[in-house]
């Protein structure tokens, strides 16, 4: 007797290998994704500090960055004072030194004047991998620095 097609053990073991494969795949494309939202989250944020730097050279009055949890917002006073905002993902949680997550929100003031920071300031992020990466607001100019653990 000729067979013809599959046993029900054949098929139900072939779908099984495909279903593991598409959650390997799965996972490791949800995986790749937040290293890229995270990587664009922290150039942008680099990119908008340097922006609000010149802003508050350029109209010679001081500026904040003022963070929380959902979202960081720049803004320069000036008259008018303008201000923009750039989200948090979610994969990306803001920390304290000690890696605890910070109960509320804060600010790092850009004085009128570049150079008179009194001392560096420092923003701490955990992400959902694992690792953390750290944002220096150096003295003098206010410039940004980025180190990942």
């Amino acid at each position: 007797m000729r067979r013809r097609g599959f046993t029900l053990i054949e098929v139900t073991v072939a779908l099984a290998v495909a279903l593991v494969l598409a959650l390997i795949g799965v996972r490791v494309g949800r995986a790749e994704l937040e290293r890229r939202e995270q990587a664009q989250f922290f150039a942008a944020l680099v990119d908008e500090w340097d922006h609000l730097r010149h802003e508050v050279l350029l109209s010679k009055q001081g500026g904040s960055l003022l963070y929380n949890q959902e979202r960081i917002q720049f803004q320069v006073v000036a008259i008018p004072p303008r201000s923009w905002v750039l989200r948090v993902p979610a994969s990306v949680i803001l920390v304290d030194a000690e890696g605890q997550p910070l109960k509320s929100g804060g600010d790092i003031l850009m004085p009128m004047l570049p150079g008179t920071f009194t001392q560096a300031q420092k923003l701490y992020f955990r992400r959902s991998q694992g690792g953390q990466v750290t944002l220096t607001f150096n003295i003098g100019g206010g410039m940004i620095t980025s180190s990942e653990d």
